[in-house]
C-alpha cells in the first residue's frame, strides 16, 4: 500500500512514485484499448466483464437479496489521448484542468507525473508546464484505481484502503467529460467567482491570482459584464493589486448593475462576468464566469419562519436524486443532464437535491440555463466530522458548548479528505444561481461537544458566506445547526429542540392515496412541526415504483448499447415478459413498458395528493419527494 495524499499541496510531485503501464509506456496506442467519448466508467463498457461477485458491505439490502451480484472492476485501468500542444505555449504557465475523476487519478504527461488527486468527483488541476513538448504531439495518460465502493443510497460509510480509511463514495472508476488546458503568464487569474448580495443589482466579483516568479508583481483588476446576448452592458474601472513572489492573492469587488434583472425559476436570466488582469501595459490574463443576479434567505425565524427568493416568500417543491446517472453510473452526460432538468419542471417541481452524492457541473449549468433550484449535499459530509472521541448524543439545555472550533483541525486521514472535498465542491459550483445551499450530511446526528462541528462550519463560510448552510437533514430535527447568509452566528439547538430550522424525514409511505392521509382541516399529513422554524419535510413518505425498463433498454441501445445497468434492464424486463404470458396478462399489458406507465401513473397521482394536501398548512416551507433517480 502506497502512501495516500489528500492534496498534492502538502508533497512534491516528485515525490510520489511514477506508476508505468504494466506493459509499458508503448503499449498505450491506438491499437489497445477501446474508443471511448467522456464522461465514462469502465463500468460502462466492461460491467462484469471480470465475473460477478457477491456484494460485501457495497449494498444495503446484499443479505436478504443475494441474487443481484456487484459487475464493477477493482483495479487499475488507463485513460490515454494524443494532443496537440502549439509552439506558442512555449515558457507559458501550462495548466491540465480535470474537472472529476474516481477514485485515485495519477495523470501522466509524456511519462511524467504530473498530477495526483484522490478525491472522488470534484476538480483539480495539473501543472504541465514543465512536461511539455511545445509544438508536437504529446502522450496524455491517466491511470484511475478502483479500490471499490458504495452501490446503493448509504453515504456515510468509510471506505478502507490499506492503512487508510476514508469516505467510500459511488464504487465506480471513471473520468467526467470537460477536461480542459489553459494556457498562462507566469502571474495568472487561477479562479474567479461571484456570490450573490441581497440587494439585487449587486454581485461581489472575486479573482485568485497567482504570482509564479520570484518577484514581487504589480497590476490592475478590472471586470466587464455581459448579457445573454454576449452584449458588453458595463465596464468597472481598474483597481490597483500587487502579489508578493511566489504568492497567491484573493481580491473582492463590490459591483453593481443598475436594472440588472433578477435570476428566478421562471426567468432565469444570466450574465456572464469576466475579470482582467493587466500587468504593465498588457492584459496578461483574464477569466470569465456565468452567474445570475438572485437572493435566497430564511427569514422570521423565532416568529413567522418563511423562505424567500428575491426578498419574496417562496415554497420549495423537490425530489431526491441519489446520483447514479444512467451509461457510466457517476457522471452525467450533457443529455441525460437537460433531461432531469427538463422532467423536473414539467412535474411541477422548482428544486433537486444533490442527495447523498457531491453535485455535477453539466446538471447545474442546465439549472441555470432552464431555471430549477438546487440543494447541495457532498456525500458522506459526515466523515468530516466523525470521531471516536465524540460518539452521536443528543445535546442537553446543561451542556456547555465551545463553538469556537479552535480545536477542530481535523485530526484524521478520513476528516481532512472529507473537508478537503466540501471546499472543492464549494469552489466548483459557488457562482451557479440555480445553488441555493449546501448541507453536510443526511441523516445523522452529531455530537455538540466534537469542535469538528464548528470547525467545518467556519471552513465552509469562508469559502461561500452567501448561502445558508445546515449541519443534517433529518431524520430528526434535534441537533441542528445551520447559519444564514453573510452572518456570523450560528444558530443552533441548545437542549430545547429550537435552531430556526426543522428538518424531518418522514420516508417510508403506503405508495398509494390513503383516505387516513386527510381526516379534517386540522388533521392531515405532515402538518407543521413548528410555524417560528424552517419547516421542512426533508423525506417526505414515499415508494418504490419500477423503472421503464423497456424504454431504458432502448435508450441505451440507441446511444452506444454500452451501460453500467443494461444486463440487469434486459433481465427485469424479460421476466416482466415471462410472467405477462405465463399468466394471460398479454391482453392487459401488450408491452412491458404498458404497465410501467400504469404503474407511474398511480405513483404521480398519490405525489400529487400528498403535495397539494401538505401545502395546505402555510407553514410548511420546503417539501421534498422521495425520490427520484438520474437514470437513463
Amino acid at each position: 500500500q502506497r502512501k495516500l495524499v489528500v492534496r498534492t499541496i502538502d508533497i512534491s510531485m516528485d515525490k510520489l512514485p511514477v506508476n508505468e503501464p504494466t506493459k509499458g509506456w508503448e503499449y498505450l496506442d491506438e491499437s489497445n484499448g477501446i474508443s471511448i467519448s467522456l464522461p465514462s466508467t469502465v463500468e460502462q463498457h466492461y460491467w462484469g466483464a471480470f465475473g460477478y461477485k457477491n456484494y460485501f458491505e457495497e449494498y444495503c439490502y446484499e443479505k436478504v437479496d443475494d441474487q443481484v451480484k456487484n459487475g464493477n472492476y477493482k483495479g487499475v485501468s488507463w485513460w490515454w489521448k494524443s494532443i496537440d500542444i502549439p509552439a506558442s505555449c512555449t515558457g507559458k504557465t501550462v495548466l491540465l484542468k480535470i474537472r472529476g475523476a474516481r477514485l485515485r487519478a495519477e495523470v501522466y504527461l509524456n511519462k511524467k507525473l504530473v498530477g495526483y488527486n484522490i478525491l472522488s468527483e470534484v476538480s483539480f488541476d495539473c501543472d504541465i508546464s514543465k512536461a511539455i513538448v511545445a509544438g508536437k504531439s504529446n502522450m496524455l495518460a491517466i491511470r484511475i484505481t478502483n479500490p471499490g465502493g458504495e452501490m446503493d443510497w448509504i453515504d456515510p460509510v468509510p471506505l478502507k484502503w490499506g492503512e487508510y480509511t476514508f469516505h467510500r463514495s459511488h464504487g465506480f472508476g471513471g473520468l467526467d467529460r470537460g477536461i480542459s488546458i489553459e494556457v498562462h503568464d507566469a502571474t495568472y487569474i487561477h479562479d474567479a467567482w461571484v456570490l450573490n448580495h441581497p440587494e439585487l443589482n449587486k454581485v461581489t466579483g472575486y479573482a485568485e491570482i497567482i504570482n509564479t516568479t520570484a518577484k514581487p508583481v504589480k497590476g490592475m483588476i478590472s471586470y466587464e459584464m455581459y448579457d445573454e446576448n454576449n452584449t458588453l452592458i458595463k465596464s468597472f474601472g481598474e483597481i490597483p493589486c500587487s502579489i508578493n513572489a511566489n504568492d497567491t492573492v484573493v481580491l473582492k469587488q463590490l459591483l453593481t448593475l443598475e436594472n440588472a434583472k433578477t435570476w428566478s425559476a421562471d426567468q432565469p436570466t444570466l450574465y456572464r462576468l469576466k475579470t482582467i488582469f493587466r500587468s504593465g501595459k498588457k492584459i496578461s490574463d483574464s477569466r470569465e464566469r456565468t452567474f445570475g443576479f438572485r437572493w435566497f434567505d430564511a427569514e422570521g425565524i423565532g416568529s413567522d419562519a418563511m423562505l424567500t427568493f428575491n426578498h419574496e416568500r417562496i415554497r420549495i417543491l423537490s425530489s431526491i436524486s441519489w446520483g447514479f446517472w444512467g451509461m457510466n453510473g457517476i457522471f452525467p452526460t450533457p443529455e441525460l443532464a437537460k433531461k432531469e432538468v427538463t422532467a423536473a419542471k414539467e412535474l411541477g417541481l422548482n428544486c433537486i437535491q444533490f442527495h447523498r452524492n457531491v453535485g455535477k457541473t453539466d446538471v447545474l449549468d442546465w439549472q441555470d440555463k432552464l431555471g430549477l433550484m438546487r440543494y447541495m449535499e457532498p456525500g458522506g459530509g459526515s466523515t468530516a466530522i466523525d470521531d471516536p472521541q465524540y460518539p452521536s448524543k443528543r445535546v442537553d439545555r446543561n451542556d456547555k458548548i465551545d463553538t469556537s472550533g479552535k480545536t477542530g483541525a481535523p485530526r484524521l486521514f478520513s476528516q481532512r479528505y472529507m473537508e478537503e472535498k466540501i471546499v472543492r465542491m464549494i469552489r466548483d459550483h459557488r457562482s451557479h444561481p440555480s445553488l441555493i445551499m449546501y448541507v453536510v450530511q443526511n441523516e445523522m446526528i452529531f455530537n455538540f461537544e466534537n469542535p469538528r462541528l464548528w470547525y467545518l462550519f467556519k471552513r465552509m463560510k469562508a469559502e461561500d458566506p452567501s448561502r445558508i448552510i445546515v449541519l443534517h437533514s433529518g431524520i430528526e430535527t434535534h441537533n441542528q445547526i445551520w447559519t444564514k447568509p453573510y452572518e456570523s452566528s450560528l444558530l443552533f439547538d441548545k437542549g430545547d429542540g429550537f435552531s430556526g430550522w426543522m428538518d424531518k424525514h418522514t420516508v417510508g409511505g403506503p405508495g398509494v392515496w390513503k383516505d387516513n392521509l386527510y381526516i379534517s382541516p386540522d388533521s392531515f399529513t405532515h402538518k407543521s412541526m413548528s410555524k417560528s422554524e424552517i419547516m421542512m419535510w426533508g423525506e417526505m413518505l414515499g415508494c418504490a415504483v419500477p423503472d421503464n425498463h423497456e424504454k431504458m433498454i432502448g435508450y441505451i441501445m440507441n446511444n452506444g448499447g454500452k451501460s453500467y445497468d443494461l444486463q440487469d434492464h434486459v433481465e427485469v424486463n424479460a421476466a416482466y415478459n415471462a410472467f405477462f404470458d405465463k399468466w394471460g396478462f398479454r391482453t392487459a399489458f401488450k408491452t412491458s413498458s404498458d404497465l410501467f406507465t400504469d404503474i407511474s401513473e398511480k405513483s404521480y397521482d398519490f405525489w400529487g395528493r400528498v403535495i397539494e394536501t401538505v401545502k395546505l398548512d402555510d407553514a410548511n416551507d420546503y417539501l421534498v419527494i422521495s425520490g427520484w433517480e438520474s437514470t437513463a
